[in-house]
């Protein structure tokens, strides 16, 4: 049992920071957590330019978001709008309009930086297909919710939208005014015509099959195209001389497209691009020099041969949205060219792990579109996925002894894997653990690897390599090991310990057998835990106390320099520093769900369940400003190692009242020096001094400071 105070009490450091950032003045809640791009490719919906800069929406299963790019398409920040799913974009007057499926209008006057809802009058949960600015500067709107409705018009930047009496009801996919003339289009309507600015219209299809649906509009020197089909007639593309009043069949070697979606007709010169998708058959983008009778596919060699969704013209490049990201070419060269980077599609993170080299990131397989365990080197600027079956599936927890980081797996393939190479590539660790254990959790006791999981805890016999359920206490959540005993988190059943796994007991009073665990946490001789009863508890000297902690839902815990981190069910991020109160450290973060906070190098990383993955510098932490109050306590120093058990290193921070002699040494339980670490004058202040021990065995080590007048000395476990 610990028997130190708690880390809030005393403000004892545990020494994740080095003395530059503790040195550092509270700071952290004037910066913001910001999106990494990736690690899943976006389904790209809609381009846009606005203000000198390239837009793209994205949509995956009506779930999308907004990122913005100032060179060009190469590379991507996210714009802080996750909607429904982005069907439309428009630039109008330096404001720049987003219409998304059940969200409505969205409007940011800033470039994209800040946003606000408008258009009450359609609904903030419509779904808004097509956006045009017509030339006397109004706008115009056109709904697809599933069945027909009229379209709306807007006289005042969009505060306001009024339905047009005179306009038809339908499901409206595309509008396009030129000339004077408003052109729409939707499903099994046709196109109708409006020459007076929308206040009447008249149907306009003659040429078209009959109930044909119209789902992309050009216009090219005076010439209007069509992409129109029906229930009787595949998609093809159709051409009207007389600004839309009739139409004529043009493409005689289109393919016969069926259940195929016609996103987007695009001219450019003498040129025309038509971008399809569909769940089968000849999608994807094509090309047409010779007014549209005549087309060819032109993306065959982009993965997948992926059906194309938005395309736009950048002086001499062509970009196009596909489900796979952004691609570039010349115009001319069909070259194409990955431009994604930055850009996410939607991704459900549940566990992050910083090997020292580079950040692994699990995914959840049931809420992404390239699902799997990935990692990036640059924090999210590039991705790639770890190889070995195991990896294609999701990952919940991580370890890392020396150089092997294990991974435990569920999904199509489940277990624990082991990578020998920093997490490039997995392997399963051994036989004996059936396909259907649900696992929660890693952690390595005297005896071996653990597994926590539905069904209990399981352990790796590294002689025999195979694994074996040693114990069922119930759902194990969470597990860490300590001074010889395992410590597991249960869902339900409140915080238990072993010293081997098979026979446990309780940890202490002040918590319910119902209680379920979502989270431990040691930070020195410390134990807390997040609970689902919206609960951050300590345990005391045998007690189980509240934090207080201020909001609902927490499940993920981390420490820096002295401050408590909480991640919550509920979107929100709180901290405690050793010595104020609560602060929320949620500035810029806008996802609805954190699964996972850890630190990486210098950041914090934060994995949510459907937005991504966040990071933040640890530097934005707010620590206390009094060293004294918050770091030296009332028993001295306040030597601590961390992480501890440890391998292969581990970090050992004190903090001095005043500058003195002192001798930092390593001894065996049996008295014996094993190394001598430091010795000379130290300052006051804080301190920390890294231990990787070379050439000794697992076991049990004193760590000893020693002074002229004053001693302290604590234990840390090495495991191999």
């Amino acid at each position: 049992m610990w028997t130190g105070r708690s880390f809030i009490e005393t403000g004892i450091a545990p020494g994740l920071l080095a003395l530059s950032l503790l040195l550092t003045s509270a700071q952290g809640l004037h910066a913001e957590w910001t999106r990494m791009g990736g690690p899943t490719l976006p389904e790209v919906s809609e381009f846009v330019t606005h203000a000198g800069r390239l837009i793209i929406g994205t949509d995956y299963n009506d779930h999308g978001e907004v990122f913005v790019s100032q060179d060009n398409g190469y590379t991507w920040s996210n714009a802080g709008l996750p909607n429904g799913g982005v069907s439309c974009m428009l630039s109008h007057d330096n404001e720049l309009f987003v219409g998304g499926y059940l969200t409505g209008i969205y409007r940011s006057s800033d470039s994209g930086e800040n946003w606000e809802q408008i258009g009450a009058e359609l609904g903030f949960n419509s779904s808004v297909e097509a956006l045009i600015a017509l030339a006397d500067g109004s706008l115009l709107a056109g709904l697809d919710d599933g069945f027909a409705q009229p379209l709306f018009r807007s006289t005042d930047g969009g505060d306001t939208w009024t339905a047009l009496e005179g306009a038809p009801s339908l499901r409206c996919y595309t509008l396009l005014e030129t000339g004077g003339v408003i052109l729409a289009g939707g499903e099994t309507t046709g196109v109708w015509r409006s020459v007076n600015g929308g206040d009447t219209w008249v149907s306009s299809s003659s040429g078209l099959p009959e109930s044909a649906s119209v789902h992309a509009l050009a216009e090219q020197d005076g010439v209007l195209y069509a992409a129109a089909g029906s229930v009787m007639n595949r998609q093809k593309v159709y051409c009207s001389e007389d600004a839309g009043l009739s139409w004529t069949l043009l493409s005689t070697n289109l393919p016969e497209f069926w259940n195929v979606k016609v996103h987007d007709l695009l001219a450019v010169g003498d040129d025309l691009y038509l971008a399809a998708s569909a769940i089968s058959g000849d999608e994807g983008l094509y090309h047409s020099s010779d007014g549209g009778f005549s087309w060819a596919r032109i993306n065959e060699e982009i993965a997948g041969e992926a059906g194309v969704s938005a395309m736009i013209q950048l002086e001499d490049t062509l970009l196009i949205g596909t489900e796979y990201g952004v691609f570039r070419s010349a115009i001319a060269a069909v070259d194409w060219q990955a431009s994604s980077t930055g850009a996410s599609g939607v991704c459900g993170g549940t566990a992050t792990f910083w090997t020292g080299d580079r950040l692994l990131v699990a995914n959840d397989q049931s809420s992404l579109t390239h699902s799997g365990l990935q990692h990036t080197t640059d924090f999210g600027d590039t991705w790639t996925a770890a190889e070995g079956e195991l990896a294609a599936t999701t990952a919940v927890d991580f370890l890392q002894l020396e150089a092997a980081v294990y991974a435990a797996f569920y999904g199509f393939s489940r277990g624990v894997g082991v990578s020998q190479d920093g997490g490039l590539s997995f392997s399963a660790t051994g036989t004996g653990m059936d396909n259907s254990v649900v696992l929660k959790c890693l952690a390595m006791s005297d005896d071996g690897l653990l597994a926590g999981s539905w069904t209990g805890l399981w352990r790796l016999n590294a002689d025999t390599a195979s694994w074996s359920l040693i114990s069922n206490p119930g759902v194990v959540y969470d597990l860490v090991t300590h001074e010889g005993w395992i410590y597991a988190g249960l869902y339900p059943g409140g915080v238990i310990r072993s010293q081997d796994g098979v026979n446990w007991e309780s940890t202490g009073s002040g918590l319910a057998e119902t209680e379920r665990v979502n989270d431990l946490l040691q930070i020195g001789d410390t134990l807390l835990a997040a609970l689902n009863s919206n609960r951050v508890v300590r345990l005391v000297e045998g007690v189980w106390e509240d934090i207080e902690f201020p909001a609902a839902t927490p499940v993920a815990l981390a420490e820096v320099g002295g401050t408590l981190l909480v991640g919550c069910g509920l979107g929100e991020i709180w901290v405690k520093p050793v010595t104020g109160e609560w602060q929320l450290f949620d500035d810029g973060f806008y996802s609805l769900s954190c699964t996972d906070l850890q630190i990486a190098g210098d950041r914090l990383v934060l994995a949510t369940r459907g937005g991504g993955f966040w990071t933040r510098p640890l530097s934005e932490v707010p620590i206390s400003t009094d060293l004294t109050a918050a770091l030296v306590s009332e028993s001295g120093w306040n030597l601590q190692a961390w992480p501890n058990p440890f391998n292969p290193s581990t970090s050992i921070p004190f903090t001095l009242m005043d500058s003195q002699q002192l001798s930092l040494r390593i001894y065996d339980l049996q008295g014996r020096l094993v190394q001598t670490l430091a010795e000379g004058v130290f300052s006051a202040g804080s301190h920390r001094v890294q231990w990787q021990p070379q050439g000794i065995a697992s076991g049990v080590y004193v760590i000893q400071l020693s002074g002229v007048s004053h001693r302290e000395s604590i234990r840390a476990t090495l495991l191999k």
